[in-house]
């Protein structure tokens, strides 16, 4: 031990095997590693009776901070940070979450009461982010850059922002509706086709009855 005073500011020094590992100043204390060792700070709860009760910080020698736990019997991850870089988040000594330049890796399912994201951010889907939705301010939007797009349910009603105006229902084992301004005008069934009002076409186009076509209506 050392007891020292510099410029009227008394410290103490705390030295392990001649290596000094401890020194107090003005806002707290000091905590050195040995050379090419990290410094540890150990907190054990609850007089340390029990693994789950202890932690430690670890400033590691390759520039990060590491916080472990004792739980299972042997130092795992919860935390990683790196200076000038990401931060890790872990879950039983794997890894879930990380910070990056870009934003955040996100390891397994994600559960939120709520995900905000600013005009022109995008939502990336997929490896290859082949999926993105967003918005830009005026608009917003799905776009899928691999295969087929899919919507898969029990029912699908495409309505208005009021939710109070059909576009499109597509029923389960059942039709597809078409709608204007709410009021259904076609829709499909085990037979074909219901229009609701009036068949418009231009000049020329026809209508085609018949297996093969054998009865044509147009006008010209």
């Amino acid at each position: 031990i050392k007891c020292l005073n510099n410029s009227n500011a008394p410290y103490v020094e705390l030295y392990y095997d001649n290596f000094k590992s401890f020194e107090t100043w003005s806002n707290g204390i000091y905590v050195y590693g040995p050379e090419g060792g990290g410094g540890i700070i150990r907190l054990y709860g609850d007089e340390g009776d029990d693994n789950a009760d202890k932690w430690d910080f670890n400033a590691n020698t390759n520039g990060t901070l590491l916080v472990r736990n004792y739980a299972s019997g042997s130092w795992e991850n919860s935390i990683i940070a790196t200076g000038n870089g990401n931060v890790e988040l872990y879950y039983d000594n794997v890894r879930k979450f990380e910070t990056n330049a870009s934003g955040v890796d996100i390891t397994g399912t994600l559960t939120s009461d709520g995900l905000n994201l600013h005009d022109n951010h995008t939502l990336r889907l997929g490896t290859d982010a082949d999926m993105l939705m967003g918005h830009g301010g005026s608009d917003g939007y799905i776009r899928n850059d691999t295969g087929p797009f899919y919507l898969r349910s029990d029912g699908i009603n495409i309505v208005n922002q009021g939710n109070d105006e059909n576009y499109i229902k597509c029923i389960d084992n059942g039709a597809v509706e078409l709608y204007y301004d709410n009021s259904k005008k076609l829709s499909t069934g085990s037979g074909g086709i219901v229009v609701y009002g009036s068949y418009y076409t231009d000049d020329g186009n026809k209508l085609y009855l018949g297996s093969d076509n054998d009865l044509e209506i147009y006008h010209d």
